[in-house]
């Protein structure tokens, strides 16, 4: 984040840009656990998300009812909504009691006063709901439908109802065996996330100590676990990148992409292969799409160019270079590249101008000085 910017104004970036998504989105939303996958697009929609980066992309919006309409829509978050109604109507419909005698402590009383703890806690977890404060995440959903569950068993007391008995044992004995299987696939299920989400920690451990063939042995029995951890496939690409398997990089890349079409650092290197292979027509076209993405960002915008210099595309190049120049007036390196390109397509006055500010931020430099002489030959 910029120095100096509070948590909630981050948030508060976050939240108008994820309304830009929900405008975009109204009835249906995004789907369910897309927000991920669609809040790049939207990163800079209205105001400017400082922490989004090549490392830092979100996965919620720090706020539950944002985030259930950007996923749901309107439509869902109506759904939602109703139900925190029902949760204060029934604990009204408990209120409604006689509160005049709290001194005796008699079994209506304190069900009423369970009522209003139940009203306390649910109230403070919907509103921390607004603000999603990072803790155990599976943690507040499980309390708020634990204090649901209690307020309408409670209000469900009120009403007389006929007790029942279960005469057919054999169906008791078959809803028990239904269970017992139900709970044995859940425990064998949760068995298989732990064991991903371990090996998932060791590939990550490689990749930060750069043990290459070890991440791509960790990275497979992660995905041998749970084949939906597509994030894996980032480093295995990254993996085989570093071990001249370029080609190979470009699947996983390209694998990736399919799941998680606006992910930047996916994309950052899926474009550096393909230059490595000589692909420019599609290093652009994933080049355009950071620029999109990242759109404050000049090397983007130069790396477009590069790769359209490549293509002769020189027109097309010129703009790419000349934002990335105009975004990135202390860069040298990428101020040099417009330079050429200026001096190429023959806009000399342009080119000595780039040229004569490469020279003064890196005095060292050769290049600046040869080419200010042959524009000047040349003019």
């Amino acid at each position: 984040a910029v120095k100096g910017q509070s948590s909630i104004e981050w948030r508060w970036s976050v939240w108008l840009n994820s309304m830009a998504m929900i405008k975009d989105n109204p009835l249906i939303g995004v789907g369910a656990g897309n927000y991920k996958i669609e809040y790049p697009l939207y990163n800079h929609k209205v105001v400017r998300d400082t922490k989004f980066n090549l490392d830092s992309q979100l996965d919620r919006a720090h706020n539950d009812y944002i985030q259930a309409a950007a996923e749901f829509g309107i439509t869902g978050f109506a759904i939602a909504l109703w139900a925190v109604v029902c949760f204060y109507y029934i604990l009204f419909c408990l209120f409604k009691g006689d509160l005049s005698d709290l001194s005796d402590l008699s079994d209506k009383n304190k069900k009423l006063l369970l009522a209003a703890a139940l009203m306390s806690a649910g109230t403070g977890m919907l509103f921390n709901a607004g603000f999603s404060f990072p803790f155990q995440r599976a943690i507040p959903p499980f309390i708020v439908m634990l204090i649901f569950a209690i307020a309408s068993v409670m209000h469900a007391q009120k009403k007389k109802t006929a007790r029942t008995s279960i005469i057919d044992t054999r169906l008791l004995y078959a809803v028990t065996f239904v269970f017992t299987l139900l709970f044995v696939y859940i425990g064998h299920y949760h068995y298989t996330m732990i064991k991903a989400d371990e090996y998932f920690g060791r590939t990550i451990s490689c990749y930060n100590n750069g043990n290459w063939p070890q991440l791509l042995n960790e990275a497979d029995k992660a995905l041998s676990y749970n084949a939906g951890r597509k994030r894996v496939l980032f480093y295995k690409g990254f993996a085989n990148y570093k071990l001249g398997r370029t080609k190979k990089s470009i699947q996983y890349y390209e694998e990736l992409i399919q799941y998680f079409p606006n992910y930047v650092n996916g994309l950052l290197n899926l474009g550096i292969a393909y230059g490595k292979v000589g692909e420019n027509a599609k290093a652009v076209e994933i080049f355009k799409k950071i620029t999109i993405l990242m759109p404050d960002k000049g090397g983007y915008y130069s790396d477009t160019g590069y790769y359209l210099t490549k293509l002769g595309k020189l027109d097309q190049a010129y703009g790419y270079l000349k934002k990335g120049a105009e975004l990135e007036k202390e860069n040298a390196v990428i101020l040099l590249n417009f330079g050429v390109l200026c001096m190429q397509m023959k806009k000399y006055s342009e080119a000595r101008k780039v040229l004569k500010k490469v020279a003064e931020l890196e005095p060292d430099w050769d290049q600046p000085g040869q080419y200010l002489k042959y524009i000047n030959e040349q003019t």
